[in-house]
């Protein structure tokens, strides 16, 4: 078996995604892991053909959403015990959430996804 070194959890701060953080770091505790938290930025996923959508600057919406995603990250680390864990935080902006996720996996050699 494939001994675990990367482990990506993908997150949108929900709930479930808040009971798949305990699994994830609960994984990368026990194989000795570094752990990707990853959080990806689809503002026009639901709507991206719909040109009534407006939208401030989005270098300005981009930059909010990244501010506010590493304070969510770190409040949803912050109650944790993460002694000897390795966490990389990462924000990515993208069209839709599934080739962001995939593409992170690959370009990183991710071997478990949360």
């Amino acid at each position: 078996m494939k001994k675990l070194q990367r482990i990506l959890f993908p997150t949108d701060f929900s709930r479930c995604a808040e009971q798949a953080l305990a699994h994830a770091l609960y994984f990368a505790k026990e194989y000795d892991a570094e752990l990707h938290m990853l959080h990806a930025n689809v503002a026009l996923e639901y709507a991206p053909h719909d040109v009534d959508q407006h939208f401030p600057k989005p270098e300005e919406v981009s930059a909010q959403l990244r501010e506010l995603a590493v304070r969510h990250m770190s409040t949803a680390l912050s109650a944790r015990d993460l002694a000897d864990l390795r966490i990389k935080q990462v924000y990515q902006n993208g069209i839709s959430v599934a080739p962001v996720i995939l593409a992170y996996a690959s370009e990183n050699d991710i071997d478990l996804i949360v």
